[in-house]
């Protein structure tokens, strides 16, 4: 059942909501379901944000809900976003509707050292994969590389506090340790690993030439 905790202020209605994952084929980063039914009660539509609380705070993105989802009570995240809130599936989580800043400026970690803020075409390839994502202090994200996804934190952000990342962004990453703690969730088929080095990663390590190719051609594909 839901329950609905009082309002502080106008806007602010929050459900508790049951967790359940997403199709294997409808993993959607930075993005969670939701009935019309629940979008109404918050005050909410497709593309507006919501703060998810399980035992840390993350944002998200409003996608509609399944079909059958019409009458249940619950929220459909994948398995990145559940570790973001420190949640899993059938966990309680609270909901609410939150505004979100652009962000000026991203600083993310990563244990990758090949993955160099002084490579403008690799925070090119980064920054387009990740217009439009929400993000808050402390969340994991992924970049897809190839065939493989590449991890990072975010460290910090300018202004604090859940942004959206845009195209005027600035991209800064460092070498920093991800946290040995962070637990990588199991994607369906394959498990990916937070320390893996990627496809393109090797690549850079032996030959920064061969990384910057495969990023000229993904450029040239998106652009054709």
């Amino acid at each position: 059942m839901v329950s609905k905790d009082s309002p502080s202020k106008e806007d602010s209605l929050t459900l508790q909501l049951r967790v359940v994952g997403l199709d294997p084929k409808d993993y959607i980063p930075g993005r969670v379901r939701l009935n019309q039914k629940l979008m109404m009660q918050l005050g909410v539509k497709i593309k507006d944000f919501v703060e998810i609380e399980g035992k840390r705070k993350s944002v998200a993105l409003v996608w509609p809900g399944y079909p059958q989802d019409l009458n249940k009570e619950i929220l459909r995240m994948g398995s990145l976003i559940q570790l973001n809130c420190g949640t899993s599936e059938d966990g309680i989580v609270k909901v609410n509707k939150i505004p979100l800043r652009s962000a000026k400026s991203i600083i993310l970690q990563t244990k990758n050292e090949s993955l160099s803020t002084d490579n403008k075409l690799l925070l090119r390839f980064i920054k387009k994969k990740l217009i439009g994502y929400p993000v808050i202090l402390g969340d994991l994200i992924d970049v897809l590389f190839s065939d493989n996804l590449e991890y990072f934190v975010v460290s910090q952000t300018e202004p604090p506090g859940a942004v959206i990342l845009q195209k005027k962004t600035k991209y800064f990453i460092t070498g920093t340790t991800i946290e040995q703690s962070m637990e990588i969730p199991n994607f369906g088929h394959v498990r990916i690993c937070c320390y893996q080095t990627t496809i393109l990663s090797e690549a850079y390590c032996s030959c920064g030439r061969v990384v910057d190719s495969k990023l000229k051609n993904y450029f040239e594909e998106e652009n054709s």
